[in-house]
């Protein structure tokens, strides 16, 4: 019975990888034709570069998800959103969140297959197809999970370097230069702080000169999903209409990013102070009841 069920994993696990090896080698046999048809047609190739792994694996799991039409199944619009907020923004970059939502399943099953079947896992048959499902619904998430935790790391770093650009702004408005210019000369200027708040404003910046005023701001606040951002791609907005100065605008917006980062500081202070009696309880009350009673009992045990 047992040997019965190390067959069929090693089956299963072969299956798996014969698949994805098939898929490989397909999608990366038509260029691979297409360069032999045009040698064979007397067609001269420049030389170019050899590819890294990671340029190699973006391109057969780009050709495979057009293969496999994952595009059909997954909203690409949100999804590009998403990969947008990431820092995402290439062809290669899609292919593989596409593909990952294939492999993650396809990888995760084949490993709870596996476990369930050549370790003999107690359980009925059905128990461990159940096991397998979970494990690939599991593994359909992880794409998800990842992408989410680094849209929340990039928010977070971009966050915390908005009231400075905002003050930037202000200088460099103050100082006679547009909006426009005052994109341009922050975006340099606060890369070193993040890197990634200056790459969206330098996106602002050409969408600004390719798009109206309105859309290239609504772009700009959907990519980083931001309170302070949107609120001051709004207020821009209405001081572009009404005429009013830009000067103004930018000293109220950031004295109210500098009240929000304060208040935001007092928040957490408080939640600080919220969590002290804890480890007061934990690394100081409990140390000192045993120095005090540890003796006492040793002296009543001497003494009976």
């Amino acid at each position: 019975m047992f040997d019965h069920q190390i067959l069929f994993a090693l089956i299963a696990a072969c299956a798996t990888a014969g698949a994805i090896a098939a898929g490989a080698a397909a999608v990366a046999g038509a260029p691979r034709r297409d360069r032999r048809f045009q040698a064979l047609a007397g067609g001269e190739q420049q030389p170019r570069p050899p590819r890294s792994f990671q340029q190699e694996m973006a391109r057969l799991l780009a050709a495979l998800s057009r293969k496999l039409h994952l595009s059909d199944w997954i909203r690409l619009e949100d999804m590009r959103l998403r990969l947008a907020r990431a820092g995402r923004r290439t062809a290669a970059d899609e292919a593989m969140f596409l593909a990952a939502h294939i492999l993650f399943p396809l990888l995760l099953g084949a490993l709870a297959g596996a476990i369930a079947f050549a370790f003999n896992v107690p359980g009925s048959p059905i128990a461990k197809l159940s096991l397998i499902g979970l494990a690939a619904y599991l593994g359909s998430k992880v794409p998800n999970l990842l992408l989410s935790r680094r849209i929340k790391q990039r928010q977070s770093a971009m966050r915390r370097a908005w009231p400075e650009t905002l003050d930037l702004m202000l200088i460099h408005v103050e100082a006679g230069r547009s909006a426009d210019q005052a994109f341009r000369r922050v975006s340099e200027d606060i890369a070193p702080r993040s890197k990634d708040l200056a790459v969206e404003l330098a996106i602002t910046l050409v969408e600004l000169q390719f798009l109206e005023r309105r859309q290239a701001y609504e772009n700009f606040g959907a990519r980083t999903e931001l309170d302070e951002v949107k609120g001051t791609c709004t207020a821009l907005l209405q001081s572009h209409e009404q005429g009013s100065a830009l000067g103004e605008t930018f000293r109220i917006l950031a004295r109210e990013s500098r009240d929000i980062r304060l208040h935001a500081a007092e928040r957490k202070a408080a939640e600080v102070a919220a969590m002290l009696p804890v480890p007061v309880l934990v690394f100081f009350l409990i140390p000192i009841i045993v120095l005090i009673c540890v003796p006492v009992l040793i002296s009543y045990m001497k003494w009976n």
